[in-house]
């Protein structure tokens, strides 16, 4: 499991202040607005950046960095995803994962392996793993009590309850 992990994707500009839009990957802002000092991730570039100011607003947050006094500047941090140490990330419930951990899992059927988690997605009803199967085909697994069994982080699997696609 990875020690660091991406928690937000800093968007556009809001207002004149060098305040920007924040989208929490979690959808959960309360554990954001105690950063201080954070990681700014894009692509394969990394910056360290001081937070000044954090705000909660109708349907998301804004955050302001130090040396972003206007909307031109703010602009330089604008599709930064913030990351963070782990026990700075959002706080876990029972049954929830962290996206990166659930990534590279092998997922089983039976005991047997039948793919690997490549992604997940996010969907209305609940989301989608999805998994490269043993024969390269890519598939989306809903992420549902009847579909998915125990879920083993150290032994990196996940349990498949039923096969699917149903054939």
């Amino acid at each position: 499991m990875k020690d660091r992990l991406t928690v937000a994707l800093i968007g556009a500009p809001s207002g004149l202040g060098g305040y920007l839009r924040l989208l929490s990957h979690s959808g959960e802002y309360g554990h954001l607005k105690a950063l201080k000092v954070v990681t700014l991730v894009r692509d394969d570039e990394r910056k360290t950046a001081t937070v000044e100011g954090f705000r909660l607003v109708d349907g998301g947050a804004l955050i302001k960095f130090a040396g972003a006094d206007d909307m031109e500047k703010a602009k330089a941090f604008s599709s930064w995803e913030i990351e963070v140490p782990r026990e700075e990330a959002c706080p876990l419930s029972e049954g929830e994962f962290y996206v990166s951990d659930l990534c590279q899992c092998s997922m089983l059927f039976g005991g047997e392996a039948v793919g690997t988690v490549r992604s997940v997605c996010e969907s209305g009803a609940s989301d989608l793993l999805e998994v490269e199967t043993v024969d390269g085909k890519m598939v989306l697994v809903p992420f549902v009590g009847r579909l998915i069994g125990a879920v083993d982080l150290d032994a990196r699997t996940v349990e498949l309850l039923e096969r699917w696609p149903v054939e």
